[in-house]
């Protein structure tokens, strides 16, 4: 009898503490009570928010990269299938790309703009070259390179001014980062200027 009675007691017990817990769910599900707030102690908030600006600042320029290839990709494939129309395009294709890059990108050293800013040009003029439709010969050439010049004057312009502008770096680094972009494309030419001569596409 004492067992049997203990065993009920307990069966009542756990009953009860089922039902306040779902009572307490309920109230919580319905809004009457606000849950606790988490309390982070000030040195771990303080390396999560430098975490989030450092995560935000890498996917930022991450974008910007991927979408400053994406464009010159883009008019490779179009003066392949429409050309002359990505040629035409190249002054416009090489303005976009260097304002992208000098300035929708944050916390990237000037050199590396300047670095980052040949390499988008120079893919660009090999792509026409190589894959750009109809008969390449002196005089297609000859247009290429007058295009692409009249694009690189206002492509270095807002590269030079996107490096004066940032205060950080030295002097001396300043200058570097000014004067390795037309020793690039000097070399570039120097060595690559006949890329693509003979070929044709129809």
């Amino acid at each position: 009898m004492g067992n049997w009675l203990n065993g009920k007691w307990f069966c009542i017990w756990e009953d009860l503490l089922r039902l306040f817990a779902l009572l307490g769910w309920q109230i919580r599900k319905q809004g009457l009570i606000a849950p606790k707030p988490a309390v982070v102690p000030r040195g771990y908030a303080s390396c999560w928010t430098n975490y989030n600006k450092e995560m935000k600042i890498e996917m930022t320029n991450g974008n910007t990269l991927l979408i400053a290839f994406g464009i010159v990709i883009l008019n490779i494939i179009i003066d392949h299938l429409f050309a002359p129309i990505g040629l035409i395009l190249t002054p416009v294709i090489l303005i976009i790309v260097s304002f992208l890059i000098a300035f929708q990108t944050y916390k990237i050293k000037p050199i590396w703009k300047s670095i980052l800013t040949f390499g988008l040009v120079a893919l660009h003029d090999i792509g026409i070259k190589l894959y750009g439709g109809g008969s390449h010969d002196i005089e297609g050439q000859l247009w290429v390179h007058m295009l692409l010049f009249i694009g690189l004057f206002p492509t270095f312009g807002i590269l030079l001014t996107s490096i004066l502008r940032d205060g950080n770096e030295s002097v001396l680094n300043l200058v570097i980062s000014a004067v390795i972009f037309p020793i690039l494309i000097f070399t570039y030419l120097h060595f690559f200027s006949e890329l693509g001569i003979g070929r044709h596409y129809w």
